[in-house]
């Protein structure tokens, strides 16, 4: 017996994972951003600049941006790894803004590697707006969301996603606002950022 009219889901890919398991009816509705604060109208080259200096690199770089709560499941050690790897055919930066209980495991991957930086996360949500909208494109490697505000956040800023197949942020590559990768998949990943 249905106990419930309607399933409501954050994203196509978890309303699709409720549908196979037998849960239904599901419908989609996307959460939605600050739409006044993220903007591509926010973009600093400047900030941009200086993002890619604390990285080593020159504005001619591209400045890849991760961000949010630093725990395994994100997969940053992977991003980090596609990153260094995808950095000896092309000049790329990557800032990673977060914090959590996997920092030192993050900070261990990224090792000697300059273009790589570990940066507390920007609570200052205007100056966050102008990170995100400064950046070439965020880089995410969860594909355990429900959504990813921050994959939102992105797309409102003006800017690519590089996203796994899978999972909430999957939503955000449809389009021509992003690339996807084969979820943990660190060789397609560099791929995407190639």
């Amino acid at each position: 017996r249905r106990v419930f009219d309607v399933v409501v889901c954050a994203s196509d890919d978890l309303a699709s994972r409720m549908k196979k398991g037998g849960v239904g009816p599901v419908v989609t509705v996307p959460m939605g951003v600050e739409a006044q604060r993220f903007s591509a109208s926010k973009r600093n080259e400047n900030l941009r600049a200086s993002l890619l200096a604390q990285c080593g690199l020159n504005s001619n770089a591209t400045l890849l941006v991760a961000a949010g709560r630093l725990a395994p499941e994100k997969r940053l050690p992977m991003l980090v790894e596609a990153v260094t790897i995808a950095g000896r055919r092309r000049q790329v930066g990557l800032a990673i803004f977060g914090e959590g209980r996997d920092d030192t495991n993050i900070l261990r991957s990224i090792g000697g590697n300059p273009h790589i930086r570990l940066f507390r996360p920007e609570r200052d949500r205007e100056r966050f707006a102008s990170v995100l909208a400064s950046a070439d494109a965020l880089l995410h490697g969860c594909e355990a969301e429900t959504f990813c505000m921050t994959a939102a956040e992105a797309i409102a800023s003006g800017i690519p996603v590089i996203v796994p197949d899978r999972g909430g942020a999957a939503d955000f590559a449809k389009g021509q606002m992003g690339l996807s990768y084969r979820a943990a998949d660190h060789a397609d990943l560099v791929r995407a950022i190639l």
